[in-house]
């Protein structure tokens, strides 16, 4: 059986956000639990300001360690408006759910991660750049 959970971290003006998340995560079904972080960010990681949106592969960490097996990540300024099991599917037969926001890597890459990423300037633009709002692994 797998034991699923919704993760997320909030501060700031997303506060508010985070709270309409759970309740739209609770009203539309899901039957797995909520993970939220509130001002405080995911154990291990650092405060957004000095590393931005590390708080995310913590957030996942976090819940691993913890014994869940489907864990999706979903902005606080998500709104699900019907159920999302078909991403939770998409999640327990793939392994992962990311989508493509439509941009490559290299339209968002600075030029001195190119280097600790092995990849060429050239080569950024035919990686395709992940949208981080909404996946599950």
């Amino acid at each position: 059986m797998n034991k699923r959970a919704v993760v997320n971290f909030a501060s700031g003006r997303y506060k508010k956000d985070q709270q309409r998340l759970k309740n739209q995560i609770i009203k539309v079904g899901f039957t797995g639990e909520t993970l939220l972080w509130t001002d405080n960010v995911p154990t291990g990681s650092s405060v957004h300001a000095s590393v931005p949106y590390q708080f995310k592969p913590y957030a996942f960490e976090n819940a691993l360690k913890l014994g869940f097996t489907t864990v999706i990540w979903m902005d606080a300024v998500i709104f699900p408006n019907k159920s999302f099991n078909r991403l939770i599917d998409i999640i327990e037969s793939d392994g992962y759910l990311i989508f493509r926001n439509g941009w490559t890597t290299g339209e968002w890459c600075c030029d001195s991660a190119l280097n600790p990423l092995g990849i060429t300037r050239d080569e950024s633009f035919t990686i395709p750049h992940a949208m981080a709002c909404v996946m599950g692994f």
